[in-house]
């Protein structure tokens, strides 16, 4: 097994946006377990992050599989195998999760970034994708929405 290294940067970006998110989860106020408040989600992503950095700073390797002997490289960064397009897609579609969300609802918004996030663009399996996505929806609408009584967006849909 070949090691790569984590640059150092790439864990120090994950700490102080998780740091970032913390105080702006901490400035909503938090509330506590019991009642939490608007920023309370905000704070356990934000130390999620913050988790994650930290131990991408300390583990400072990840296994790679080993390069065949034919093919001449010896070391590979992490970042090279990156798909910038679908990073940059990915946080695209969860920015605007988040600003339409309360504009179009809860149910379409979802399903519309889910779709997006599960279709594949080189296998085009349209079924696949609409069948994750409804799946997902429904799930987390029934979980909020009925078991747990919180009001999700209503958006375009005020009837449901």
């Amino acid at each position: 097994m070949e090691t790569v290294q984590i640059p150092k940067r790439e864990a120090l970006f994950w700490m102080v946006l998780g740091a970032f998110i913390c105080f702006l989860g901490w400035r909503i106020k938090i509330g506590n377990f019991h009642a939490p408040g608007p920023g309370f989600f905000a704070l356990v992503a934000g130390l999620s992050l913050l988790l994650i950095g930290v131990l991408m700073l300390f583990s400072r390797t990840a296994s790679r599989p080993q390069a065949s002997p034919d093919s001449g490289t010896s070391s590979v960064t992490i970042t090279e195998h990156v798909p910038v397009r679908r990073l940059l897609g990915t946080m695209a579609l969860l920015a605007a999760y988040a600003v339409f969300l309360n504009s179009i609802g809860f149910i379409l918004c979802t399903f519309l970034v889910m779709w997006g996030l599960f279709y594949d663009w080189g296998k085009n399996r349209l079924a696949t994708a609409f069948l994750a996505s409804v799946t997902t929806t429904v799930v987390t609408y029934t979980i909020f929405e009925v078991w747990l009584r919180s009001q999700l967006p209503r958006g375009m849909f005020p009837w449901w």
